[in-house]
């Protein structure tokens, strides 16, 4: 293959042999690494080893992974038609050419076939969109192989919204967040006025009515468990206008070291972290400063935020590459159910405990709350209806849970459901929540 950079190749017009080199070599090694590493990691790291390529190649190497990840199940049946090898530079050039003539690819008349095929949806979760959805799957997947736009929270402990949307040119304010800024284009964020001086963080509409949805008020005593680097938790420092106090729970320090960093360019003072190591079902295993931290935290929280693991089926116009991931579904439940019931022994009688996630699956979803419900530290426990002012189009009668979606609301697919403590926690949770027996008994 000819890798000078103005070379044209056939069928792929204006684009060089070395884009296309390059595309072949990141696809071989996301293939390598797929289930290690999340796409957006892999394209970044091969972009850091590859400064000679151009900012248009780079552009057009990124689309081209993307629509390939994104339409996987589809490329593999054009490449059994067109009696082709599946290799991954065929499967670059079948995403970058024109549609074949003939098409083997289903259309809408069979819609089945269509959700699985040609939009490219793995039979586990286009079941999951047709029991939930209905007729409305077809448009929900098309809506999730669409690249989804940069969405800015903006930090009102340092600026307003109205602000942001003056600086950054072509900027417009989400539907439902009042926090909220979409950009006009993808650019490098770190280069934009304002970043800098903490005026806002990259957040995910639907994340920001996560936090919202807690409706937590100054002074309160916040934890948010699985708190990560920190989106919710900075959104919830604003919430609470910087008064009072947020310890953000997570088994990685490396992720809260981060946090740290971007509490710092925030301004959110009231936030302290605490790193609880865990085994491998999510049962927490506190030692030292996180044992006593937990312990004084015991039945004492207003509120608790349980941001748990989950399979990010939610948020695949961001991550198409979590469609083909291999998720252990009982594992994975097993520990969102850890997690709830962990969190659920530090919230003090009528506080609150939201659970939430960035998958669409009930497995994950409802089915995790309604199981815990029925357990013993769950039984003071009833489900409370969301209510965050100017979403009510987001809401239903028939449902108190939060639940967003591409097609219909313009974000990723995420999920809440707020449970408050009615009762008086059963003396074993209370006892021993440092510890970790008590999530284990409770299973």
């Amino acid at each position: 293959m000819n890798t000078d950079a103005t070379h044209i190749l056939p069928g792929i017009q204006g684009i060089s042999g070395r884009a296309l080199n390059a595309a072949v070599l990141l696809y071989t090694r996301w293939e390598t690494e797929r289930e290690r590493s999340p796409l957006d990691r892999v394209v970044a790291g091969f972009f850091r080893s590859r400064r000679d390529l151009n900012s248009r190649e780079r552009r057009w190497i990124s689309e081209a992974i993307y629509g390939c990840v994104r339409f996987l199940r589809r490329q593999t049946l054009l490449l059994e038609a067109s009696h082709l090898a599946d290799t991954p530079e065929n499967r670059i050039r079948l995403w970058a050419e024109p549609a074949l003539p003939g098409s083997p690819l289903p259309t809408p008349d069979t819609p089945r076939d269509y959700l699985r095929i040609t939009l490219s949806f793995p039979d586990a979760l286009a079941d999951e969109l047709e029991a939930l959805l209905g007729p409305e799957a077809l448009t929900a997947a098309a809506a999730f192989n669409t690249q989804a736009p940069t969405t800015l929270r903006v930090n009102t402990l340092r600026t307003t919204r109205a602000r942001v949307l003056d600086t950054l040119e072509g900027a417009t304010p989400t539907r439902y967040s009042p926090w909220g800024v979409v950009l006009a284009h993808r650019v490098n964020i770190y280069d934009l006025p304002g970043f800098r001086e903490g005026w806002y963080e990259v957040q995910e509409e639907a994340s920001q009515l996560v936090a919202l949805s807690t409706n937590v008020q100054p002074g309160q005593i916040v934890v948010d468990v699985g708190a990560g680097a920190g989106g919710k938790t900075l959104a919830l420092a604003a919430l609470m206008q910087n008064q009072g106090r947020i310890v953000a729970v997570d088994s990685s320090a490396e992720r809260l070291e981060e946090l740290e960093k971007r509490a710092a360019r925030a301004g959110a003072t009231c936030i302290e972290t605490c790193v609880v190591p865990t085994d491998t079902s999510g049962c927490w295993q506190p030692e030292g400063r996180a044992k006593r931290t937990l312990n004084r935290l015991a039945q004492a929280a207003d509120c608790v935020l349980v941001d748990a693991p989950c399979t990010g089926s939610g948020v695949l116009r961001r991550s198409p590459d979590a469609k083909w991931r291999t998720f252990d579904l009982d594992a994975m439940t097993a520990h969102q159910q850890m997690l709830l019931t962990q969190a659920a022994s530090l919230v003090r009688t009528e506080g609150t405990l939201l659970y939430a996630t960035c998958a669409f699956e009930r497995r994950q979803n409802e089915e995790v709350a309604a199981s815990f419900l029925t357990s013993a530290p769950g039984a003071v426990f009833q489900v409370e209806a969301l209510c965050i002012p100017g979403t009510e189009g987001l809401h239903t009668s028939a449902s108190p849970y939060l639940r967003t979606w591409p097609h219909r609301h313009g974000m990723d697919a995420f999920f809440a459901v707020c449970l408050k403590r009615r009762g008086v926690a059963p003396p074993f949770l209370s006892e021993r929540i440092a510890t970790g027996s008590a999530a284990k008994e409770a299973r």
